[in-house]
């Protein structure tokens, strides 16, 4: 670049010698001109001057085209040196930049723990060898950058969120959330269990379905077994259930062997009815009355005396003691207890109970009565006594004899 410059800047001192060479050259024919007298002969003279002129214009052409070349060599002159100087600020910027890569891979080198360029040469071995390799680990560590980049940017943002935020409870958070946890377990196992009863229940509906489809049989028969059951329990047909209607069956047996011993131990006077069963759409109990062959009249049980009511109520016992056994496939009711209610009785109805009851031992049965009546000790041959003794206590012991008549 230099010696195109000083190339120029010669062609340019070249041309403007030339200029002032052919100046100087005209400058001198005007003096000799002037100081000569003019030829005789115009014609000549014209042809001289036209020639001067010519070589004037020449001149003056060769010095404008000099003067040309020496600007445009003056203008590529400076334009050279403008690019020059651009170049060499380059070069310096290069260079400092060269300078500044070169510590910095030095810095970076120390960094890396290598002593100097020759120990990374020397590291330099198998993969990284291969500039593609450290291609995508450079593209790798840039990526690495920006993410990095990216989350410190990030990180600032949040700070900049929370720094006006007030710092929570954390105790009480994590009771929260304790709470919450134990909340949701609470409600996984309902959940669970609730899961566990839907299927149980869809099984059931299931189940159900088939048994719908089967339950047509079944209604019938239940219709029939309803309306059975309900003629047996009384709600339909003649309003008396079958536990009563078997019960009044029993109960009319009952009497009848009870009427047997009553007429007798009563001399024919009281024999036992049933009662009013039935009245209009109610069902009637198992009430029974006495007969009074006397009056020829009917009424109630309440209506009897104390003994009459032990006379009644003994020929029931027996009655039903009868009817027991005749229902109860032969089997027989060899022992009877009657407890008290002798006392009641006068001393002949009191004998009348007793022969009935001598009667009925001898079929076989045994007979025990349960009684504080001092009359009966005469009586009864055979006695268990109990004596209350001073201490509080009492004793027992069996008395044996004959029965006085």
């Amino acid at each position: 670049l230099k010696g195109k410059s000083a190339e120029l800047e010669r062609k340019a001192t070249d041309s403007a010698a030339a200029a002032a060479a052919a100046a100087a050259l005209v400058q001198d024919k005007q003096e000799q001109l002037a100081g000569r007298e003019l030829p005789a002969e115009p014609q000549a003279l014209m042809c001289q001057y036209q020639q001067r002129e010519k070589a004037w214009q020449v001149a003056e052409e060769a010095a404008a085209a000099a003067e040309r070349d020496y600007h445009d060599l003056d203008t590529r002159y400076h334009a050279a040196q403008s690019a020059w100087k651009t170049k060499r600020e380059e070069l310096l910027r290069s260079q400092a930049q060269a300078a500044d890569l070169q510590q910095g891979f030095a810095e970076r080198l120390a960094q890396a723990g290598f002593a100097d360029e020759a120990a990374y040469e020397e590291a330099l071995q198998g993969s990284w060898r291969d500039a593609r390799y450290r291609d995508e680990v450079r593209q790798e560590l840039l990526a690495h950058e920006q993410a990095l980049h990216t989350a410190q940017t990030n990180f600032s943002a949040c700070q900049k969120t929370i720094e006006n935020l007030k710092k929570p409870d954390l105790a009480a958070a994590e009771d929260d959330a304790r709470a919450s946890q134990q909340a949701w377990q609470r409600a996984l196992r309902e959940s669970s269990a609730a899961e566990t009863v839907l299927r149980s229940w869809q099984k059931r509906k299931t189940e159900l379905a088939a048994l719908r489809e089967q339950s047509g049989a079944l209604t019938e028969a239940y219709a029939r077994i309803t309306g059975l059951s309900e003629l047996a329990g009384g709600k339909t047909g003649s309003r008396v259930s079958f536990q009563t209607y078997v019960l009044h069956s029993l109960l009319d047996d009952v009497m009848e062997m009870a009427n047997q011993r009553l007429l007798i131990m009563s001399r024919g006077q009281y024999e036992l009815h049933a009662g009013q069963r039935q009245r209009a759409n109610q069902q009637g109990g198992l009430d029974m009355e006495i007969f009074d062959h006397y009056s020829g009249y009917a009424r109630p049980l309440a209506t009897l005396s104390g003994g009459e009511s032990f006379l009644a109520s003994l020929s029931l016992a027996l009655g039903l003691a009868d009817v027991v056994q005749a229902c109860a496939g032969g089997v027989r009711l060899d022992t009877m207890f009657i407890d008290e209610g002798f006392g009641t009785l006068d001393s002949e109805t009191l004998d009348v109970a007793l022969k009935a009851l001598f009667e009925l031992q001898k079929s076989g049965r045994l007979i025990g009565i349960i009684s504080h009546v001092e009359e009966l000790r005469s009586r009864i041959p055979a006695r268990l006594e109990v004596t209350k003794t001073k201490s509080g206590g009492s004793t027992a012991h069996f008395e044996l004899g004959t029965a006085e008549s």
